[in-house]
């Protein structure tokens, strides 16, 4: 008798640490997905990436001008996560410059936007390089 009860308390005990483990395990996995996407569900993941994607294909200078002050101000609103950081590159347009995203995981780099010809059409791509969800690389060339 005194077996039997010590074998159903050992028993208890383990089923005890399954549950702990798994518990460990559901919470890890719910960690990680939220870091990989950065913290923001996915309505907030198209509302970001919504912000570049409007600029996507051919367009004029004037529009080029507009896609470079989005792209400053939402690095500069998103200085604090490094994944939501975008890069532009404006160099082959008069060689306007580019932003690029530096060790410290912020924007440095600028764009002159008086050498984007406003008349002009530019040819402009978008991409996720990261593969996190979010937008990270803008790419801007003459068309």
């Amino acid at each position: 008798m005194e077996n039997a009860s010590k074998a159903l308390i050992i028993a208890g005990a383990i089923l005890i640490s399954i549950l702990l483990i798994t518990l460990g395990i559901v919470i890890y996995n719910m960690a990680s997905s939220a870091v990989e996407n950065n913290g923001m569900n996915e309505v907030e993941m198209q509302q970001f990436n919504q912000k570049f994607q409007q600029f996507e294909g051919k367009k004029n200078g004037s529009q080029v001008k507009t896609l470079v002050q989005t792209v400053n101000t939402n690095n500069a609103n998103e200085q604090n996560y490094d994944t939501r950081i975008v890069t532009i590159d404006c160099s082959s347009c008069n060689g306007a410059g580019k932003v690029d995203k530096g060790g410290d995981g912020k924007a440095s780099g600028k764009i002159d936007t008086t050498k984007i010809q406003a008349n002009k059409n530019y040819n402009i791509t978008v991409e996720d390089t990261d593969g996190n969800g979010l937008i990270d690389k803008v790419e801007v060339k003459p068309a």
